[in-house]
């Protein structure tokens, strides 16, 4: 049998498009209110203000809880007119590092810090 090259699959950007493995239904996944006047993306590291329990993008400058990786975006969010309601993925799976979106604020180091933190509620990159 001959070897048939063929071209690689090149996938759109989508909703969950950065996990690797996933338990079984949506434990992985809470649903939360999304804040900060932005478009959120999928794979995009978010950070949970301690005051509001609201989820917005993971930055180094903050100082409200939020400056702490706690969750991933799970698919597009528009919060740039209003808060909206948003999938995030929080525990027990696996991801793409080099899928994941990042603040430009966000330094390497902190890079490693923040997966480090949700390596802790059991979101492994890879």
């Amino acid at each position: 049998m001959a070897y048939v090259s063929r071209a690689p699959l090149n996938e759109q950007w989508h909703a969950g498009g950065f996990l690797v493995s996933q338990p079984r239904g949506n434990r992985h996944i809470d649903r939360g209110l999304i804040t900060g006047a932005v478009k959120v993306f999928p794979g995009t590291i978010m950070g949970q203000v301690t005051a509001t329990g609201s989820w917005v993008v993971c930055t180094a400058a903050a100082a409200d809880g939020s400056q702490n990786a706690a969750g991933i975006c799970f698919g597009l969010v528009d919060a740039t007119l209003n808060d909206q309601r948003g999938a995030l993925v929080v525990r027990d799976c696996e991801v793409n590092t080099a899928e994941l979106v990042w603040d430009a604020s966000m330094t390497p180091a902190l890079q490693t810090t923040a997966l480090g933190l949700l390596q802790k509620q059991g979101i492994i990159a890879r």
